[in-house]
């Protein structure tokens, strides 16, 4: 079920439930139950086996899922009813308002009253904890707005026939929905054909009975309901109400349109009584008479001449299915004369309610006549010059690769002038001007402030179907480099909250905007690319070319889609699709190329392809394609030929340097030249552009050489500070910005972990970051990665206070305290995963040196990193910290008198698969040295040689010494270990290790003298 009232599906803070799982029903329900039964079997859905894992996702004693719709009411949920073992639509209430509560429940009342197939059955409704709400029926589809492109003839017939008998049944209990419209109709795809099933009765009204209508108030949607409703009529609204309602969601599923669109409520209403509805037939030329007929019948703007029921609409669209002659006949010429006659009283009193709904006065005064006139004149004058700029920077694109920034500041000059003329004639200016100023800069590729001109001109009235077009392109233009913007965030969830965000601001309105300007194949096409039908949008893309073989923007569509189709195709690992659609792709841009040599766009989009052949090539035989990099950087390289200051292309170049450099790492290769150059790009972004953009691609990038010297060994420190300024400044300049503040919390955590790791006390940029992380938190509460960086801030202040003999355990809790948070929230996060494993490790070793029963932490230390390895075997990280969870286990079967050889060979099993994936990386190594000095330990107990174990062991502790380039006390301290627990077994070799140790020990004592380690093989030197 999808949708309720035709509102748009969504999600709003305020509304979604907290209560926790409590495995049965509560008993604070107080519901009444109006049916039961009659609901088809259905396959229980994946989410509800991890239900009770994730609290907040119960009401009651109903098992919340997905959120499907929203409406003016209320949200539907998908939910399980465990009482009758049955999945629900739960509509809750979407606020204490009295009139609302009112209406949710005359809803639940009305829709349970009748009993029909096409009606969505109400099966329970009361209140749960506080919570108005309606248990009904799901419907497993689309509404019927959703569904229309796929529908055939037939089956419009048929839904609209099944529609009509419901309404029937409504009627005859005494019932008028008042609201009929495509987005309250939904459909099941079932055996016997498409099924509909009416829905919403919110606005449902008792024909003899109280009403919750207030007097003359107009309720419902005005492209679907009838002249007399949108009067105001109340008394005059019966069952032939719905008649017309239910015409008109025909007519739209018919002619793709409802019968009248105009910009406005206000002036749809007036379009209802003063405006003849525009002939089906010359919009569907192909459409069966007779159906017309039926649907022109059904228009009527005299009830009186409708059909009486919807009984009687039923049998003739039956007859008209079974090929026999309809009752319904088309007007006579006289009463079509005598119509015209009449109409223009009703249109008076349309024109008064439009008053009262807060639009212009009709009767103009000559001073609006002028003062619209002057505005005409105005908007034609600034239109022309608009017009012919775009033409001759068209032009330009034409022509062979070259620098268009003369063509560009002619657009540039043109917008000058006309602000000039708006500042000349304040208010009279306004909407003409920034109509045209916002069709400058969308020529000239500067979508926010297109998007904010447009905006103002269509606040400003300028709503015509130019301006709901341009509007359409920047909204869909931005959302789609928003999207490419959150292929950089490097955490999954906040990835796809950034996508959900993009789709709220950019994308859904941008479809409402493409819906007004028209019915064009290539509007089509766009509208079919930003709601995700890649297939749809080629095929209309092909379409507007059959009518301009000239429109490079066709064969742009055309490759965009295929790209879109080959990136979800390479995210499932489907390889061989990935690569045909990434083929299409490139022959739709290069054929556009073939048009439009100059244009920058086109160069990009092929370079996005090109960084999606060379993540293909690596995926599929783990090969780096330099070829692939250097054709992608030659495109850019084009892209800045025609456009040498445009900041968005550095920032594709950025990204692919970057991408690039993310290869050199999954390698084992070293990242830092490519993410040089990336960084460059991104300095040079900054020069043309001032906003946040630059700066974080530069923090992120600086973000990402820290991690990666900080694994490898060396100062991360310049990086760190760089980075830190860069998200402080892009924070300022946007405070609402979650990457930047995500991005600096992983910074803070990167250099608190570099403190510790050098003996410096992290609290300073550990209370930051936590302080970072708690607005993000609010901002943010629903996203794991959030909780699961404020744990890991607190637990790098847990390890500095162990490391030096110091209480770690509240800063333990907090950490643990975040990362269950974290983990309520997903369960399947690799990064997560190993997180919690690593902190639950490190508080093992604390209780397990603190003589605390430690074997029950570290089982679940090491359930932790298994289940992070399952959820990603690439990960480097995640062999090392199995490997520390198995040394302190086997460190605490040793203490204990039992054998810990498995424990050791599973840990020394998991370094060497870390080092395979990175010869780099000094954890594993370090790790590996250290299970030896246990395995010795052990061998050595057991009256067995421990010699063979302390070399190797030696060797694993010299080589991550030598891979940790800069000096810390971790490495120095393991293998001073390691060579004074060797002298105590070897003693040939004695007094070398010791010397050894004792430098080394020296050396720590001058980074940090107050380590506890370092105190404890002190005192064993």
């Amino acid at each position: 079920m999808e949708g309720t009232g035709g509102d748009k599906i969504g999600t709003e803070p305020g509304l979604e439930p907290t209560l926790a799982w409590t495995g049965g029903a509560s008993g604070e329900e107080d519901a009444t139950r109006l049916e039961a039964g009659g609901e088809r079997p259905l396959t229980l859905p994946e989410w509800l086996g991890q239900a009770p894992h994730q609290p907040g996702r119960q009401v009651g004693r109903f098992v919340l899922g997905p959120l499907v719709g929203e409406g003016g009411m209320g949200r539907v949920y998908q939910a399980y009813d465990p009482s009758l073992h049955r999945i629900v639509a739960l509509k809750l209430v979407r606020n204490q308002d009295p009139q609302l509560l009112a209406r949710f429940e005359q809803e639940a009342r009305a829709q349970a009253r009748v009993d029909h197939p096409n009606i969505c059955k109400v099966y329970e409704v009361g209140n749960l904890e506080g919570v108005p709400f309606i248990a009904m029926q799901y419907v497993e589809g689309g509404n019927l707005a959703q569904r229309r492109p796929g529908l055939g003839l037939a089956d419009k017939v048929r839904i609209i026939t099944l529609a009509a008998g419901a309404l029937e049944a409504a009627h005859q209990a005494g019932l008028i929905h008042r609201d009929i419209k495509p987005s309250n109709i939904m459909l099941e795809d079932r055996a016997e054909g498409v099924t509909p099933f009416l829905m919403d009765f919110g606005l449902a009204r008792e024909e003899a009975g109280s009403s919750l209508t207030v007097d003359e108030q107009v309720l419902g949607t005005p492209a679907y309901m009838a002249p007399e409703q949108a009067l105001g009529a109340t008394g005059r609204i019966d069952a032939r109400a719905d008649v017309y309602a239910l015409g008109a969601t025909f007519y739209f599923l018919l002619a793709n349109r409802p019968p009248f669109r105009e910009p406005n409520a206000a002036q749809t209403l007036v379009a209802l009584s003063g405006t003849e509805v525009p002939d089906l037939l010359a919009l569907v030329p192909d459409l069966p008479p007779d159906l017309a007929v039926i649907v022109h019948k059904c228009l009527e703007k005299e009830p009186d001449r409708r059909y009486a029921s919807a009984r009687l609409l039923a049998e003739d669209l039956e007859r008209f299915s079974a090929g026999e002659p309809i009752q319904a006949r088309p007007p006579s010429l006289f009463y079509l004369v005598g119509k015209k006659a009449r109409k223009h009283k009703a249109t008076t009193l349309v024109l008064a309610l439009a008053t009262l709904l807060g639009t212009t006065a009709t009767v103009l005064t000559v001073r609006t006549n002028l003062r619209a006139r002057a505005q005409a004149e105005l908007a034609r004058r600034f239109g022309e010059q608009v017009k012919d700029l775009e033409w001759s920077l068209r032009l330009a694109h034409l022509l062979p690769c070259h620098d268009l920034q003369r063509d560009q500041a002619r657009v540039r000059q043109a917008m000058a002038a006309i602000r000039a003329e708006m500042a000349a004639q304040p208010g009279l200016a306004d909407a003409p001007g920034a109509y045209a100023l916002g069709r400058g800069h969308l020529v000239l590729g500067e979508y926010q402030e297109a998007r904010r001109q447009l905006m103002r001109a269509w606040e400003l009235g300028a709503r015509g179907p130019q301006v709901a077009q341009a509007l359409g392109y920047a909204l869909g233009e931005l959302y789609r480099r928003g999207l490419e913007e959150a292929e950089r965030e490097p955490i999954g969830d906040a990835r796809t909250a950034i996508r959900q965000e993009l789709e709220r601001n950019y994308r859904n309105p941008a479809l409402d905007f493409i819906r007004l300007a028209g019915d064009e194949p290539y509007l089509k096409g766009l509208l079919a690319y930003y709601e995700g039908r890649d297939g749809d949008a080629a095929r209309l893309a092909r379409e507007a070319l059959a009518a301009d073989p000239a429109l490079f923007e066709a064969h742009k569509l055309m490759g965009d889609a295929a790209l879109d189709e080959a990136e979800q195709a390479f995210q499932q690992g489907l390889a061989q699709d990935a690569a045909e659609a990434a083929d299409r792709a490139a022959q739709a841009f290069r054929t556009a190329l073939t048009i439009a040599r100059s244009q920058p766009g086109l160069y990009l989009a092929e370079a996005r392809r090109c960084m999606l052949a060379l993540r293909l090539s690596f995926q599929r035989n783990g090969a780096m394609d330099r070829a692939r990099l250097d054709e992608a950087l030659g495109r850019v390289d084009q892209a800045l030929v025609c456009d040498p200051g445009a900041s968005d292309t550095q920032l594709v170049l950025a990204q692919v340097w970057s991408t690039w450099a993310e290869e050199l790492r999954h390698r084992g290769q070293s990242p830092m030249e490519a993410n040089g150059k990336a960084l460059e790009a991104g300095r040079k972004a900054a020069l043309t552009d001032p906003g946040a953009g630059p700066l974080l691609v530069m923090a992120n990038l600086q973000r990402s050489n820290a991690e990666y010297i900080r694994y490898h060994g060396g100062l991360p420190d310049p990086w760190i500070a760089e980075a830190a300024d860069h998200f402080r400044r892009a924070a300022q300049l946007e405070p609402g910005n979650t990457a930047a503040l995500r991005g600096h919390i992983l910074l803070c955590f990167v250099a608190a972990d570099t403190d510790r790791r050098r003996g410096r006390d992290p609290r300073a940029v550990v209370e930051e970051g936590l302080a970072l992380g708690e607005r993000l938190v609010k901002l943010q509460p629903g996203l794991a990665s959030n909780h699961d960086w404020v744990g890991g801030l607190a637990g790098a202040e847990a390890e500095y206070l162990l490391d030096h003999g110091l209480d770690p355990g509240p800063w333990f809790q907090r950490a643990n305290d975040a990362f269950e948070k974290a983990l309520a929230i997903n369960a399947r996060d690799q990064a997560l995963m190993n997180n919690l494993a690593y902190y639950t490790a490190r508080r093992g070793q604390w209780d397990l040196e603190s003589g605390r029963p430690a074997a029950s932490t570290l089982a679940r230390a090491l359930d932790y990193a298994r289940r992070g390895i399952v959820l990603d075997p690439k990960s480097t990280l995640g062999y090392g910290t199995f490997a520390l969870a198995a040394r302190a286990m086997a460190e605490a079967e040793r203490r204990a008198g039992r054998n810990p050889m498995a424990t050791l060979r599973e840990g020394l099993a998991a370094t060497q698969k870390g080092e395979a994936q990175d010869p780099r990386f000094y954890d594993n190594p370090l790790q590996a040295g250290l299970l030896g000095l246990v395995e010795a330990q052990w061998l050595a107990s057991q009256h067995a040689s421990p010699e063979a174990a302390l070399t190797l062991a030696l060797a694993k502790l010299e080589q991550a010494r030598t891979l940790n380039l800069i000096p810390s006390w971790e490495t120095e301290l393991a293998l001073a270990r390691g060579q004074l627990l060797a002298a105590e077994y070897l003693p040939a070799r004695a007094p070398a290790l010791r010397a050894a140790a004792r430098k080394l020990l020296a050396g720590v004592a001058r980074m940090d003298p107050q380590l506890k380690p370092l105190k404890d093989l002190g005192s064993i030197n």
